[in-house]
């Protein structure tokens, strides 16, 4: 059943891969900037992702991750020390392949930022910042969860 799973889960993740395609890359068609020769310049929207970050593919592959290595399984509950962007992509993913997901934040972060993690899911932890990753990874161990730790297994994620 858990094989199962995981293999769904993929699967999900693979069409996600595939519905985010490139990220829309624009040409500024006027820029004149005093003393600098003609300079073509683009400019890339991450915001057009599903999750609305920039933070959209690297969680991708975080999320990828950790579900092909068994990190993430069907009964896991995910968490992470977040201050938005990387939270609300967490979320989207977790989601996705149907795993809860609690962002571990500062006591004081605002709103818009938690809205960012809530409309797709995710729960919040409010905490002191400097105790941020302690959280996580305490909630993670004491629930059987999973602590992603977005800054320990960046280099995992991306190999």
């Amino acid at each position: 059943e858990e094989k199962l799973w995981r293999t769904t889960a993929v699967l999900e993740l693979w069409e996600e891969r595939k519905r985010m395609g490139h990220t829309p890359l624009y040409r500024m068609e006027v820029l004149w900037i005093p003393g600098v020769p003609t300079v073509d310049l683009f400019i890339k929207n991450e915001t057009a992702s599903a999750s609305g970050t920039l933070k959209h593919r690297f969680v991708w592959a975080l999320i990828m991750w950790a579900v092909v290595e068994g990190k993430i399984k069907s009964d896991s509950i995910v968490y992470d020390s977040t201050s938005g962007n990387t939270g609300a992509s967490e979320a989207y993913m977790c989601g996705l392949i149907g795993v809860p997901y609690v962002a571990v934040v500062a006591d004081n972060l605002e709103e818009e930022k938690i809205h960012q993690t809530t409309q797709f899911g995710g729960k919040i932890m409010k905490v002191d910042v400097k105790m941020r990753n302690y959280h996580a990874q305490n909630e993670a161990e004491k629930t059987g969860g999973f602590f992603i730790n977005q800054f320990g297994n960046a280099d995992s994620a991306e190999e």
